[in-house]
């Protein structure tokens, strides 16, 4: 096969325009995919000790739990109901609110089989209150097997943050916060 040399000219010629364009979108790739990568886990670093309740994240849980109908004086009403019925009446409500938040986030809690270390360990629950302008939780409500010595993250990683209205201008914040300790 005899090859001319303008023949050799044009494949030198598409090889250097075919390694010009990929090249290129190969480092553009690999830099965006980079830049994503960083700024995932910088704000995963700063949302571990502040929280920015406009943002919130949701993963299905808490909002499970917040819809979950409890008996309180004889009538049904989701733990959100009662949250807003706590937050009117803090005397009255006291001591029903931790109750029912408590055994509600107990029927949550599950044991399952660490990959890593190959043990099986339990999760708890628990829920931090904000009340509306507070920067410090108002409450604090732990299922039976939530450690706070045992968090996810530390300090214990907000695992999801939702608003229980109050009014058009005010909102309650509830957190939940996860535990994770080896059962045996």
């Amino acid at each position: 096969m005899i090859k001319t040399k303008q023949g050799t000219i044009g494949q030198i010629f598409t090889w250097v325009f075919a390694f010009a364009i990929i090249v290129p979108l190969l480092i553009g790739l690999v830099a965006f995919s980079v830049s994503l990568a960083g700024k995932r886990s910088l704000s995963t670093l700063e949302g571990e000790n502040e929280i920015n309740f406009e943002d919130g994240f949701y993963q299905g849980e808490l909002k499970e739990i917040l819809e979950t109908q409890v008996e309180v004086e004889g009538k049904f009403m989701s733990v959100k109901e009662l949250i807003l019925l706590w937050n009117f009446d803090k005397d009255k409500y006291e001591n029903v609110l931790e109750e029912n938040v408590k055994n509600v986030l107990t029927w949550f809690e599950y044991e399952y089989t660490d990959s890593n270390m190959r043990n099986l360990r339990r999760r708890g629950f628990a829920i931090d209150i904000y009340l509306p302008g507070k920067e410090l939780p108002e409450k604090n409500i732990g299922s039976v097997n939530f450690n706070p010595g045992f968090c996810i993250g530390a300090p214990c990683k907000k695992l999801e943050i939702l608003p229980v209205v109050v009014s058009d201008s005010e909102k309650i914040n509830v957190v939940l916060l996860g535990s994770q300790e080896a059962v045996k």
